[in-house]
């Protein structure tokens, strides 16, 4: 059991340490992106004319940017997409055509890098998962394993405080150590 925690041990760490850059990689291309979805809310509400209140521009930005900037961030290449469709499909009257088609291409631009990065911290991120939970599975299998000795032993005659010798009880946390009434 020790030869396979060892080598789970190391897939972990080989996968965090690749994911480590990725992510830093991804977040700084996440901040890009809320950029431009934010600077390109703020043009288009000035383009417009800075009306305080716009049927069309709720349309646009249904709540502000946060639909298109917040949220899980593997779908947000996806929003990004709607909203440049919903840019192209000139849904603002007052919104100048070429314009609105740049902020669009400039949209699907920064889209494409986000889901670059977000494609390549996927499979490290699922090595992490399948890593941790081989631990937990190798755990419970060690568990079974050691539950099993102590009734052989226990068979074959051995005290209870024999076998506390040899495996002793798991230390209680400090949580629970710290709330035990004092003597």
């Amino acid at each position: 059991m020790l030869t396979l925690s060892d080598g789970i041990n190391q897939r972990l760490q080989t996968a965090n340490a690749a994911l480590a850059p990725a992510l830093a990689a991804l977040d700084a291309e996440d901040a890009a992106a809320d950029a431009l979805i934010g600077r390109i809310s703020d043009e288009v509400w000035n383009l417009v004319g800075r009306p305080a209140n716009d049927p069309a521009l709720d349309i646009l930005f249904p709540g502000g940017i946060a639909y298109y900037a917040d949220g899980n961030i593997g779908e947000q290449p996806e929003r990004m997409e709607l909203l440049s469709q919903l840019l192209d499909s000139g849904v603002h009257a007052r919104l100048p055509s070429e314009r609105a088609k740049a902020m669009a291409s400039e949209l699907r631009s920064s889209a494409s890098k986000l889901r670059e990065r977000v494609a390549a911290t996927t499979p490290l991120r699922t090595q992490i998962t399948l890593a941790e939970r081989m631990h937990v599975a190798l755990g419970r299998s060690a568990h079974a394993a050691l539950a099993g000795l102590k009734r052989v032993w226990k068979a074959d005659g051995s005290s209870e405080a024999e076998i506390h010798a040899i495996i002793p009880d798991r230390p209680a946390s400090k949580k629970t150590a710290a709330q035990a009434p004092k003597s």
